[in-house]
């Protein structure tokens, strides 16, 4: 009401209200009535009237609710996590809650296949739901809807989701390479892939085939851990092919690419190092050893590999088979320095691994003075007798390649028809046939170039009977019953010392048909001269001589063993490879033969063969544990002699020792053990640490490049109970493991209790009660300790 009549305006929350057909206003001279009709929740809010004339204006406020089911829920749907067979998905609760709170929500879903939306829970309090029993590999959607006590209002509908893992299965593994070989097991092994498909690799599938064969199978039983796999029970010499596939939660990734062809044989050690022999601007000669052991067959070739330094890559540098030990290099780059390394092949068609390169050998031309190199056995007087064959020999270096001559008496020699000389670059030979006392003498070798010369003189003495006692035969003192013969010695002693004139004939007075005899009545430890001559009507033939002394004694000989000078060496073998110690001996009488290892162990896996002339040690599919000291001991009645053979075999490391638990956490747990007591020959390079979860069953990779003995596992759940192990690793691969024996908890102690309270006191007991820790250290509390100090009564106040 007003003088004058006032003039009246309407706003909804702070804006003019809007005029619908649901709205309607009547004013009267004494009230204003707003109406608005068939009220939705967008009706609700604040309404100001205000009234207003030339002497003032008035406001007031009036508050509507309008109650209704509410609002759809606040989206979107947020897919929290996605499984095989369940999906976990949440969402905000809506805007518009219809004026009063929302009781619960209505979840719903749908295969996408079906129009049909099926019911999964009309009671849900939470704003988030776990759907179970899903198919795999089905996609489905999901819709949510608020109530509340006007009823169920409308919904809000996810994307569609396939029940499946986040992830993906792996990638597939690098392509297998051989680690070791022989011919009944293949050893490979493999990188891992490139991608795990979002989730932990769990392990691997190894397939093989043979080479002729389409036909892939399945080799493993159980899923293989690691990335070494030994397959056995394979033919020998038939070559195969492996495949590897990795598997995760998702499931079997694709295969890695096939490995190359590889022969069930025995392996062969690589030759040893290339060293060059002769270098010049153009030209390498190199040489190698033959390979420590040679799988089992012949070695019947190796292939030259050549590298330009300091980028170049391997290329073969052969083209026909080499037989030798010793192979020229031709056509390469005069200053430029190059590598050489060697693969050996034997006759079952195995394939050494590469030798290690040479050293850095440069193409130039170096002056060098000539060497002239013999073997031993030319530096003493070459002895032969009288009708045989000798040989000369020697090896020539320098640069430039050296010219030689043969010269004997200061006179070049020439070939003949008993006598013949060969030349190559670096070598020489002289050799002659049916030779005869004159044949002997010294024979000069001279090697010369621009750097100087060198010469060697070769002794050489051929053996004959020596000629006949020097004359006239004088009889002198001549008696009933002797007579003294004088004579000179004979002109020619045939190369060697006069050792006497007399003999004696022992045979009877009428001669001997057999042609065997015992001389009897000899002097003990008297060495004799025996020679025989056959008898017919003509006369007495020229005598045949029996080689060397004979001495009038029961011979006993120590024994004695011819160790190979290999056998001197360490013997240095790959795993799963066969050791064959092989040792000549001899004595009289023959001599027994003891094997036994490092402080007198018996040798139980060794198979040994021992006859009158060797003994022979061998150890079939060797490892890590046949390293060591091998003691060979062979006794007779005249004495014993010892040697002793080192082995060290090339495998994988044992597993660590003394694993202990050293500290724990509540997020943390430190390891402490010690070194393999086997490092497989060769020098630790790491340790693998892993870990995992009691309720689990593969262990994951903590730390796969540990170098100390110790390390600490962190960010682990507190509460959960672990078991760890740890690996060595040397260059050829990952050891066997050692674990905890029991699962660790990781917790700490409890923090102090809270707050002690007295509740009652009497006079023989007091009552307390206090407040639990902050923090129990990721462990559940037992119970509970109370101390009890007693104070002297002299310490009471008052």
């Amino acid at each position: 009401m007003g003088r004058p009549r006032p003039t009246v305006s309407w706003q909804k929350d702070g804006a003019a209200l809007k005029l619908t057909q649901r709205t309607n206003v009547e004013t009267t001279p004494a009230t204003v009535i707003l109406s608005i009709g068939e009220c939705n929740r967008g009706d609700s809010g604040r309404y100001t009237m205000t009234a207003k004339n030339i002497v003032g204006s008035v406001t007031d406020n009036i508050i509507v609710r309008v109650h209704d089911v509410p609002g759809p829920p606040k989206g979107p749907v947020n897919i929290v996590e996605i499984s095989r067979t369940y999906c976990v998905f949440s969402w905000e609760p809506p805007e518009n809650d219809g004026g009063v709170p929302i009781n619960n929500y209505v979840v719903e879903m749908r295969d996408t296949t079906s129009q049909t939306w099926n019911e999964l829970s009309t009671n849900i309090i939470r704003t988030v739901y776990k759907a179970n029993r899903l198919t795999t590999g089905s996609e489905y959607q999901f819709r949510v809807k608020a109530k509340n006590r006007y009823g169920v209002g409308p919904p809000i509908t996810s994307e569609s989701v396939v029940a499946a893992y986040p992830f993906k299965v792996p990638g597939p593994p690098g392509t297998p390479n051989v680690v070791a070989f022989t011919k009944d097991s293949i050893t490979i092994g493999w990188n891992e892939p490139v991608s795990d498909g979002g989730n932990e690799v769990i392990g691997y599938h190894v397939e093989r085939k043979e080479r002729s064969s389409i036909m892939w199978y399945k080799i493993n039983k159980s899923i293989v851990k690691g990335n070494i796999f030994k397959t056995t029970g394979l033919e020998d010499g038939v070559a195969y092919e492996f495949r590897v596939s990795a598997e995760n939660m998702a499931g079997v990734g694709k295969a890695s690419k096939a490995s190359e062809a590889i022969l069930a044989l025995d392996p062969i050690d690589p030759p040893g190092q290339p060293e060059p022999i002769f270098v010049n601007k153009n030209v390498i000669t190199i040489q190698w050893t033959k390979p420590e052991y040679d799988g089992g067959f012949k070695i019947t070739g190796y292939i030259v590999e050549k590298k330009e330094l300091p980028a170049g890559r391997w290329m073969r540098a052969n083209f026909t088979n080499i037989i030798e030990t010793a192979f020229t290099v031709s056509g390469l780059t005069q200053d430029t320095a190059y590598e050489f390394r060697v693969i050996a092949r034997n006759s079952a068609g195995a394939v050494s691994v590469p030798s290690d390169p040479s050293d850095p050998i440069t193409c130039k031309d170096d002056i060098v003075e000539p060497r002239i190199m013999v073997d031993a056995i030319y530096k003493d007087v070459v002895l032969l007798k009288a009708g045989e064959s000798f040989k000369l020999d020697a090896d020539i270096a320098g640069q430039p390649t050296p010219s030689m001559v043969w010269t004997k008496n200061g006179k070049e020699i020439e070939n003949t028809l008993k006598l013949d000389i060969k030349f190559t670059e670096l070598t020489t030979t002289l050799t002659n046939k049916d030779s005869v006392r004159s044949d002997g003498g010294e024979f000069v070798l001279t090697a010369t170039n621009v750097g100087g010369f060198a010469k060697h003189i070769f002794n050489v003495k051929v053996l004959d009977r020596p000629g006949p006692p020097g004359g006239p035969l004088k009889v002198s003192d001549v008696t009933a019953d002797n007579c003294v013969l004088t004579w000179t010695p004979p002109a020619d002693d045939g190369g060697a010392k006069i050792e006497g004139y007399e003999w004696t004939i022992v045979t009877p007075k009428e001669g001997l048909l057999a042609t065997s005899f015992t001389i009897v009545n000899l002097k003990e430890n008297q060495e004799y001269k025996i020679k025989i001559s056959a008898v017919n009507g003509e006369g007495i033939g020229d005598p045949a001589s029996v080689p060397d002394n004979a001495k009038a004694e029961d011979r006993l000989i120590p024994p004695e063993m011819d160790l190979d000078l290999e056998l001197r060496k360490v013997v240095s073998l790959r795993a799963c490879c066969s050791l064959r110690l092989f040792v000549p001996i001899k004595g009289r009488p023959s001599p027994q033969a003891k094997w036994t290892k490092g402080d007198g162990e018996a040798v139980e896996r060794a198979t040994i063969d021992t006859t009158t002339s060797y003994t022979l040690l061998v150890i079939e599919n060797v490892n890590r544990f046949d390293s060591g000291k091998y003691n060979l001991t062979i006794e007779n009645s005249s004495g014993s002699k010892t040697a002793t053979v080192q082995v060290r075999v090339l495998d994988t490391p044992s597993a660590p020792q003394n694993l202990k638990i050293t500290a724990v956490t509540n997020e943390a747990v430190t390891l402490a053990w010690d070194p393999p007591v086997n490092d497989g020959g060769v020098k630790i390079k790491n340790y693998v640490v892993e870990k995992r979860e009691s309720t689990r069953k593969a262990y994951a990779t903590v730390n796969a490049n540990c170098h100390q003995t110790t390390f600490t596992v962190g960010q682990l759940l507190e509460g959960c109970n672990y078991y760890f192990r740890v690996l060595a690793e040397n260059e050829y691969g990952i050891g066997l493991p050692i674990e905890t024996g029991e699962s660790i908890k990781v917790s700490e102690k409890p923090q102090p209790p809270g707050k002690i309270t007295l509740k009652d006191v009497t006079k023989n007991s007091v009552t307390l009660s206090w407040e639990k820790p902050e923090h129990d250290g990721g462990s559940r509390t037992w119970w509970w300790m109370c101390h009890m100090l007693l104070v002297p009564k002299q310490l009471y106040p008052g």
